[in-house]
């Protein structure tokens, strides 16, 4: 070991438990400001680590954080830092144990016409399956959505204070989120990405193929997972330590789709609130203020919407040549039987069948021959909803921004000149009308 280091043993006690770091190296020679920085991360990582592991998992949780030598100053590059392996998921989750999930398979049998929840689609094998679907040519949504943030990924990117969280709600692959990251990394502001979703191994091979492509997941941009639901991740972003920090939303691929009305309502509302939350609670901060906040109402909501009517174009999108969509759904039975701890369902005596109705592609398995379900009977050819894809207009559009209280700041259209109509939106919010009136009141 060289005179130029220092050699740090750390331990964190959280509650009954002794978290103990790995070896931590820092160059004695750097600024005081530096190595300061680099223990505040460290212990930073060491308590989310406590936090998710119980105190025995930090040494690989901060692996790359905890294990950095600086002696070389030729080293002292982002290349330095591994990044793959600095990458580890947060389980924000509330409720691990299937059982509210299992009685939502049950109580949504029992409704008329029966249905299953869409959460049943969304297994490992699930996200894989969609992945193909699309990665398919017809599937419109995901390329156009891709287009439109190469395009304006460095307004987006503008638009992102300093010491921001990026939360990539429902990452999926992670890859639309690279053009932002990219135009981040150039302009060297530092902000932390957490890609939330429902699988750790689908985070995990996110955030390894950022790491690959890009290699942005060390130095200003670090990268995270969250494994968890929308609902834990709302919960998760109000703690303590995470209303202060100005943020950035995501929500890619019209998720909002997928919802009900009601659903699509709350759930832009309840996030709107998070981002409007940590405007109020730092109103006043001036620029270059000790908290890292630039300025106030840095805060912000990126929504991807699906606007096409096209019925010709929805009906190649879900209803592919090649099955991946119908292998999706009859998946949800699979996992719905894993949910539920035995073979309740054989996906094999399903079909699935889409139709357009309500303005949503609407997804749905119909019984080959009758099946009994604990005391429940489906007749031959029932059908059983499991999921739409709402399409929407300007007005609704308008009247769900309205109601959650966002002010737009950019609207991205993909025009079809087809039909003289919007094949997606790609919509940057802020808050400012949320921040006026929660203060004024």
């Amino acid at each position: 070991m060289t005179n130029d280091t220092k050699v740090l043993n750390l331990e964190i006690n959280n509650s009954d438990s002794t978290l103990s770091a790995s070896t931590l190296t820092v160059n004695s020679s750097a600024s005081s400001s530096s190595q300061s920085s680099l223990l505040s991360d460290t212990f930073s990582c060491l308590e989310a680590a406590s936090f998710r592991d119980g105190g025995q998992k930090a040494d690989t949780w901060c692996k790359g954080q905890a294990h950095i030598s600086h002696g070389d100053p030729q080293k002292d590059d982002k290349d330095s830092y591994p990044a793959a392996e600095a990458q580890r998921t947060l389980d924000i989750r509330r409720d691990t144990s299937n059982v509210s999930l299992a009685q939502s398979i049950r109580d949504g049998l029992q409704t008329e016409p029966p249905r299953l929840p869409s959460l049943v689609l969304w297994d490992t094998l699930g996200l894989e399956l969609f992945q193909r679907v699309i990665d398919s040519p017809d599937y419109y949504l995901s390329h156009v959505e891709t287009d439109i943030i190469r395009q304006h990924a460095g307004t987006i990117a503008d638009n992102i204070a300093d010491g921001s969280m990026i939360i990539d709600l429902g990452c999926g692959s992670a890859q639309k989120i690279l053009p932002i990251l990219e135009a981040l990394s150039a302009s060297g502001r530092s902000v932390d990405y957490y890609a939330l979703d429902l699988s750790e191994a689908e985070i995990t091979r996110s955030l390894d193929s950022l790491a690959t492509s890009g290699n942005f997941c060390s130095a200003n941009i670090r990268c995270h997972g969250l494994l968890g639901t929308f609902d834990d991740a709302q919960s998760w972003l109000q703690s303590d330590e995470n209303v202060v920090r100005p943020k950035c939303l995501l929500s890619l691929g019209s998720a909002i789709g997928n919802m009900t009305e009601s659903e699509a309502a709350t759930f832009v509302k309840k996030f709107a609130e998070v981002i409007c939350k940590a405007e109020i609670t730092n109103e006043g901060a001036p620029r270059g203020s000790s908290n890292g906040l630039e300025s106030t109402r840095q805060s912000s909501f990126i929504i991807g919407q699906d606007s096409c009517m096209n019925i010709k174009r929805i009906t190649r999108a879900y209803a592919d040549s090649e099955g991946h969509n119908a292998a999706f759904i009859l998946n949800g039975l699979k996992y719905s039987n894993s949910i539920l701890g035995y073979e309740a369902f054989e996906p094999e005596q399903w079909r699935v069948v889409g139709e357009w109705k309500n303005q949503a592609w609407n997804q749905n398995l119909i019984a080959k021959r009758s099946v009994d379900f604990e005391g429940l009977h489906l007749s031959q050819d029932q059908k059983v909803h499991v999921s739409q894809s709402r399409k929407f207009s300007k007005a609704d559009l308008a009247d769900l921004w309205a109601t959650a209280g966002l002010t737009e700041l950019y609207a991205w259209p993909c025009f079809d000149g087809s039909l003289g109509t919007y094949k997606a939106l790609l919509t940057f919010f802020r808050c400012i009308s949320s921040v006026s009136s929660a203060q004024s009141g």
